[in-house]
């Protein structure tokens, strides 16, 4: 499936199913290309130099067709992984990826299919949750994020505050954006990362990999407040607030990489093909 044949749109309206289809299927050809097998063996590498103590338990929170499943066994050879996905299409692959390669010989890999966000997993058993090249789509129960922190107080006015219409920034095109869209997307955000710390330990490790531009220190200041409020790690008062805080940041690396491309083929936007991806850690308090 090529790029240029999907309404990406469309597609991705569909919401979760968007992976069981055509998005999904350009998804599992897309990450196999070399510049996507570079850099998750660069991410797995990375976590590994990161974690000075070897995890008991590893969660590829939306693990698609278990790119970093193939490859974190063999640098963390006593650690239990699960990955959980919204798609069956992803999972499907992702078992047949594994059973390929022989890399879960021992059941060391347990793939489970969920609706994401999901409060009903278990609480407080990963040492690490990775969260890479996300694209977490809403389903439609509205309830399940109202009831988990999306209309948590607190945070619901440090979101407006973030979001509310400014003057135009060339250096900040969601300024200039749909005020209400942002404020969706910080809200919803927030919510995953309330998930990712209810699967972790305190003290546990968050791994984000998420496209980027540019460094982190380069982003503007209200980007930075933003991208710190939907990790759950902003510290800083907004108009007098505090949001809900659910981690420490750590330290975040940026890598030029093509796989930033993956953006430009959905969005078509020229300025979305330079760029690359970051690798931020975050420790739960």
């Amino acid at each position: 499936m090529k790029w240029d044949e999907i309404d990406f749109i469309q597609e991705l309206t569909l919401t979760s199913e968007a992976y069981d289809g055509k998005v999904g299927r350009w998804w599992g050809q897309q990450t196999n290309d070399r510049f996507h097998a570079h850099a998750y063996s660069n991410i797995a590498n990375y976590v590994r130099s990161f974690l000075q103590n070897n995890p008991s338990l590893i969660i590829d929170y939306a693990c698609g067709p278990g790119n970093l499943l193939l490859r974190l066994p063999e640098l963390f050879p006593d650690c239990r992984f699960i990955g959980i996905d919204v798609s069956a299409l992803m999972l499907r692959l992702a078992k047949k990826r594994l059973a390929r390669l022989g890399t879960n010989p021992s059941g060391q890999i347990r793939l489970i299919k969920t609706e994401l966000p999901d409060f009903t997993l278990p609480r407080g058993k990963a040492s690490v949750v990775i969260f890479c090249f996300p694209q977490i789509l809403w389903g439609s129960d509205q309830k399940r994020y109202d009831e988990n922190g999306y209309r948590h107080e607190k945070d619901t006015e440090v979101a407006k505050f973030l979001a509310a219409p400014r003057k135009p920034n060339a250096k900040d095109k969601r300024i200039s954006g749909d005020a209400q869209m942002l404020l969706n997307s910080l809200l919803g955000g927030k919510v995953v990362s309330r998930n990712f710390r209810g699967l972790l330990k305190r003290g546990g490790i968050c791994v984000r990999v998420e496209y980027a531009k540019a460094e982190r220190e380069k982003l503007t200041e209200l980007e930075q407040y933003r991208l710190a409020f939907e990790e759950g790690s902003l510290e800083t008062s907004m108009n007098g607030r505090k949001a809900e805080k659910l981690f420490d940041f750590i330290s975040s690396t940026y890598f030029p990489s093509k796989v930033m491309e993956d953006v430009y083929y959905q969005t078509k936007d020229e300025t979305d093909r330079k760029g690359g991806y970051s690798i931020t850690m975050l420790e739960a308090v």
